[in-house]
C-alpha cells in the first residue's frame, strides 16, 4: 500500500512567510485543523477538504537540522470519533498557511468508546525563511520551547517530549568493543568476553568440544569437502564458536585431483581473518601444501590457528579426510602386543611398532618401552636358554609427528613383544 505523509506551504503560505521576512507585520499562526477529505495537496488550496476539528497551537520550533519548521498540536481523549488523513495551519485572521495529507490515516477514537486517549500531533514544514515564523502558542496546552531527553554516553531512545519515550542502553558489539568505539557500553557477557581476551588465557590452546575433540567433516563426493554443523570450539579458553554460526559458502571448499590440503581456522584478527570486524568469528581455510613438509611443527595448531584436517585427494578428487584432535592438553597411553617380524626365538628379535593418533600438535613428549614379551619356544611352552645369559631390550628407529608415533622394539629369543607408548601434548 502507497504511503504518504507530507505537509507543504500554501500559496498564501509562501507569500505570508515573504511577507514576514521583509519585516511586514503578519498575521500569527494559531490553529491546527484536521479533516478526514482524501486527496493530495499541491498548494494552491484555501481550506481542508472536510475540516472536522481545529485546535490552538501547543508548540513550535525548528529541526535539529534546520531544515524544517515544527508545529504541535494536543489533541485530548474527549476529542475524537474521526480520522485524520489531512491538516492544516491557519493564522488569526483564518488564512490557510500549510496543508498536508496522512494516508494511511490516524484515527482518534470516539471518546465514548472506551479506547480513546490523547497525544500530541506534530507536522513538519519547510518553510524557506525558518526565522521570520509569527507563531502564537495556546498557554494552556503549549510549550514555549520544545522539551527534550536528550540522551548521553551508552544510551540511546532520546527526543522531544511529544510522544512516550524509551531509554535503553546503547550496547557495543565484540568489533565495536575491540575497536574502542566510544559512546558504547558492554553487557556482562561483553566484559567478561574482553577479560577472557587478556594475557592469562594466552597459553590456551583451541579446544574442540566433542568427545574426541575433532570436528565433523565430510566428502560431499563432487569435488567438495563440507565442514559439519553442529560443533563448537573455544579459544584461548574463552570465547566459544560454533560451526552452526558459519554459512555454507564458509564452510564448504571445492578441491582438485592429487592434492594434499590442510584445513584451517583463523581466530578474529590473525592469519586470514582480518580485519577482525569482518570476520568476527574467525575463517576456516583450505590450504594447499604442495611442495611443503606438511608434518613440519610450524604447521601444527597454535595459539590462533587450529589446524582441522589433512585432506588428501586422489587422482578422480575423492579425498580422504583425517580429522586431528585439537584440545588444551592431550595425552595417551598405548599399548599393543605382536609377534616379532624378524629373527623370532634368537639373538635381535625384534618388531616394528606404529601408534596412529592423528592430533592437531606434535607429541612434545613421546616415550616408549617394551611392556611385555613372550620368551618361550614354539610348541614348547619352555624358557628359551639362551634368554638366560642374552636378554638385550630396547626401544630404536622412534619417529614421532602429529600423526603416527613409530619404532622397533627389540627383546632377544622372544616370539612376541609388547610395546607401550605415552604421548602428551
Amino acid at each position: 500500500m502507497t504511503q504518504s505523509n507530507y505537509t507543504v506551504p500554501t500559496s498564501a503560505g509562501l507569500a505570508w512567510n515573504a511577507r514576514a521576512a521583509a519585516g511586514e507585520a503578519v498575521s500569527p499562526i494559531t490553529q491546527m485543523v484536521f479533516g478526514d477529505g482524501i486527496r493530495a495537496p499541491s498548494g494552491g488550496e484555501t481550506a481542508l477538504l472536510n475540516e472536522v476539528h481545529r485546535v490552538n497551537l501547543a508548540g513550535q520550533g525548528v529541526l535539529d537540522d534546520a531544515t524544517a519548521a515544527y508545529f504541535d498540536a494536543y489533541l485530548p481523549a474527549a476529542v475524537g470519533g474521526f480520522v485524520i488523513r489531512e491538516h492544516g495551519l491557519l493564522t488569526a485572521d483564518g488564512t490557510l498557511v500549510a496543508i498536508g495529507v496522512r494516508d494511511p490515516g490516524v484515527p482518534k477514537a470516539d471518546p465514548a468508546s472506551g479506547a480513546a486517549d490523547d497525544f500530541t500531533y506534530r507536522i513538519d514544514v519547510f518553510y524557506q525563511h525558518l526565522d521570520a515564523l509569527a507563531v502564537t502558542i495556546d498557554p494552556v496546552h503549549g510549550l514555549t520551547a520544545e522539551r527534550r531527553v536528550d540522551t548521553g554516553t551508552g544510551l540511546k531512545g532520546g527526543g522531544a517530549l511529544i510522544q512516550n519515550l524509551t531509554l535503553e542502553a546503547d550496547f557495543a558489539t565484540m568489533p565495536e568493543a575491540i575497536a574502542g568505539t566510544s559512546g558504547k557500553v558492554m553487557d556482562a557477557e561483553l566484559v567478561q568476553a574482553m577479560l577472557r581476551r587478556s594475557t592469562f588465557t594466552v597459553m590456551a590452546f583451541p579446544h574442540v568440544e566433542t568427545a574426541d575433540h575433532r570436528l565433523n567433516l565430510s566428502d560431499l563426493g563432487d569435488g567438495r569437502i563440507r565442514i559439519g554443523a553442529g560443533n563448537t570450539w573455544t579459544w584461548r579458553n574463552s570465547e566459544r564458536f560454533s560451526t552452526s554460526d558459519f554459512t555454507d559458502p564458509m564452510r564448504i571448499f571445492p578441491t582438485d585431483p592429487s592434492k594434499l590440503y590442510h584445513l584451517r581456522w583463523h581466530a578474529p584478527g590473525t592469519g586470514t581473518a582480518v580485519p577482525e570486524a569482518d570476520y568476527p568469528m574467525g575463517r576456516f581455510e583450505l590450504a594447499d601444501m604442495a611442495g611443503l613438509s606438511e608434518t613440519a611443527t610450524q604447521y601444527d595448531s597454535t595459539l590462533d590457528r587450529m589446524l582441522i584436517a589433512r585432506i588428501e585427494t586422489d587422482a578422480v578428487n575423492a579425498a580422504t579426510i583425517t580429522s586431528l584432535a585439537n584440545a588444551v592438553q592431550l595425552f595417551d597411553v598405548v599399548q599393543d602386543y605382536e609377534a616379532v617380524t624378524i629373527s623370532p626365538q634368537a639373538n635381535g628379535s625384534r618388531r616394528g611398532f606404529e601408534f596412529v593418533f592423528d592430533w592437531a600438535r606434535t607429541p612434545v613428549n613421546a616415550a616408549a618401552s617394551v611392556y611385555r614379551f613372550d620368551t618361550s619356544s614354539p610348541g614348547l611352552g619352555a624358557i628359551h636358554q639362551d634368554e638366560l645369559y642374552d636378554a638385550d631390550t630396547n626401544i630404536t628407529g622412534v619417529s614421532v609427528d602429529r600423526y603416527r608415533y613409530t619404532g622397533e622394539a627389540v627383546r632377544d629369543y622372544t616370539s612376541y613383544i609388547g610395546v607401550q607408548a605415552i604421548l602428551q601434548v
